[in-house]
């Protein structure tokens, strides 16, 4: 049986490796998985309204979800999981505003990578005109923390220490 990674790959490659990606920050930088949650979401209403040939009317991911919805180009199912993906994202993005500890950021972040999938089995129909195959969850890595701080100490890529960072601001 395929992986939920490969799943989301079959839908789109980009997609797949952003998707892995997210996964492995869920543990350690669930901040940064929550922004890929959103990141991930904004391109997927992009690409509905690519593929319905609608031109948004700005650039702002609430209105493209209501755009979206307004023109029945999606389901109310549908509009509601993406204003979720959406706040899940926001909340990545400004975790002073909402006071979440890191376990409830952790807690979320594996919640939204849950959301994203639901998402993907909704929307695999529309994308591809079959019905979503079956797959299985793989477990959230527990060493991705490790593989960061290798990745940042060896390499000294930016992105890296940045990630290695904020994992270490959550963990204070």
């Amino acid at each position: 049986m395929r992986s939920d990674v490969e799943f989301v790959s079959q839908l789109s490659a980009r997609l797949g490796a952003d998707y892995s990606e997210t996964k492995s920050y869920v543990r350690d930088v669930p901040t940064q998985a929550l922004l890929h949650i959103r990141s991930m979401t904004h391109w997927l209403v992009n690409q509905i309204g690519q593929m319905q040939q609608l031109t948004f009317d700005g650039p702002n991911l609430y209105d493209r979800i209501e755009q979206l919805n307004k023109q029945r180009l999606i389901n109310v199912r549908t509009t509601r999981l993406l204003h979720k993906l959406r706040g899940h994202g926001n909340r990545g993005a400004h975790p002073e505003k909402y006071h979440l500890s890191s376990t409830q950021l952790v807690a979320l972040a594996e919640k939204a990578v849950a959301d994203f999938l639901a998402l993907i089995e909704m929307l695999y129909p529309l994308f591809t005109q079959q019905q979503a195959p079956s797959f299985a969850f793989v477990h959230f890595d527990q060493s991705a923390g490790r593989d960061l701080c290798y990745r940042a100490l060896w390499k000294m890529i930016t992105m890296l220490n940045t990630l290695w960072g904020c994992h270490l601001k959550i963990r204070r």
